[in-house]
């Protein structure tokens, strides 16, 4: 599947040094006024429909239409395609305004779009827990950024998403080695390329391993990402997690893909 890409936005030049790791949840934060100032004196397209932006919020880069289209899904569960033992939560359909709205936060620049996209992840994350539980909040595991992605945007869109969200996220997880591009590949050929790409870090002390396991009365662990196509990333990082006798008690994403289609621009 071909999403088609509304460019509202040149593509900016910075060092990833200069930039700090939570950018898109930084401006919104410390820059509300000036955000709201400049949304009204220079408008730019909502990415998702190419409408101009809601005149009650324009520092949103949402038009009405496409924020309703985020707060109005339901978060839904399935299995995790290829582990069907481990239970899916995720926000939105990967396909038409959503789709066109995260690939514009990930690639084109458009950090302003960050809360609007944490805000389904939120309702994900919620609904993935027990109603009226006494557990612990639940311990959520980013899947690592590339190195190529964040010298290109100077964030990670993951960590970004959870801190707008109201999470903290739990760096345990880091690359073994650099894979390849997913873009193209078919469901075995990702699975291939990921394959002990990944590695745990050691639980830490204060944490307890016991805490990561699937005890009743502890925590749980939920590994993040932002899309979900053929899960081939999702669960090289539950084998990952498992490798340190960390027991993933599912996975979490803002949007999955349609399972049949065209190739999807995604990692996962």
């Amino acid at each position: 599947m071909t999403i088609p890409l509304l460019h509202t936005s040149p593509t900016s030049v910075a060092s990833p040094a200069a930039l700090p790791t939570e950018l898109p949840t930084a401006l919104p934060t410390v820059f509300p006024l000036v955000a709201r100032v400049l949304g009204c004196l220079l408008p730019i397209p909502c990415p998702g429909c190419a409408r101009p932006p809601d005149p009650r919020r324009p520092a949103s880069g949402l038009c009405s239409t496409c924020r309703r289209v985020l707060s109005g899904q339901v978060a839904r569960r399935g299995l995790l395609p290829g582990q069907e033992s481990v239970p899916l939560w995720w926000a939105l359909a990967y396909r038409d305004a959503p789709a066109r709205l995260i690939l514009s936060f990930k690639n084109h620049d458009r950090v302003d779009l960050c809360r609007a996209l944490a805000d389904p992840l939120a309702r994900a994350i919620r609904a993935a827990q027990p109603r009226e539980s006494a557990l612990p909040p639940p311990i959520l595991v980013p899947v690592p950024g590339r190195a190529a992605g964040f010298r290109r945007r100077g964030y990670h869109p993951v960590v970004s998403l959870l801190r707008a969200a109201g999470q903290r996220p739990r760096h345990l997880l880091s690359w073994a080695r650099e894979p390849g591009d997913q873009l193209g590949l078919s469901i075995a050929e990702r699975a291939h390329n990921l394959r002990h790409a990944m590695r745990a870090r050691p639980v830490p002390a204060r944490l307890g391993s016991p805490s990561l396991t699937h005890d009743a009365n502890l925590a749980s662990v939920w590994v993040v990402d932002d899309v979900c196509t053929t899960g081939a990333t999702l669960r090289e990082a539950i084998r990952a997690l498992s490798a340190q006798g960390v027991v993933a008690a599912g996975a979490l994403v803002l949007a999955r893909a349609p399972r049949r289609g065209a190739s999807n621009p995604s990692r996962n």
